[in-house]
């Protein structure tokens, strides 16, 4: 069984399991799956209370491999929930 398969066995194992989630999104992103992994990075965050900084960087590295550097730099460095368009993202720069 290869790394990426065996995270799928543990999500759904404990799905609502904010570690398991973190590894899935973590093994999606490393095996080319980076738009899989989003919402599923995005959910762990969402079930920690207080999420690790791992958690925002698995999420930042599946932002920019899935070709939204915006919203990787943003995610890297914010405990909030990501929940704006990169075009909100670029109109609050260019403000």
């Amino acid at each position: 069984m290869d790394a990426l398969a065996a995270a799928r066995a543990a999500v759904d194992l404990a799905p609502d399991d904010p570690d398991s989630l973190a590894i899935l999104a973590d093994a999606l992103v490393a095996n080319g799956y980076a738009d899989e992994a989003i919402p599923i990075i995005e959910q762990a965050i969402g079930a920690d209370a207080s999420p690790p900084d791992r958690y925002r960087e698995i999420a930042g590295l599946s932002y920019l491999v899935a070709g939204q550097p915006a919203q990787a730099v943003w995610r890297s460095s914010s405990g909030r929930s990501c929940c704006h368009s990169e075009s909100e993202s670029n109109s609050a720069s260019s403000a």
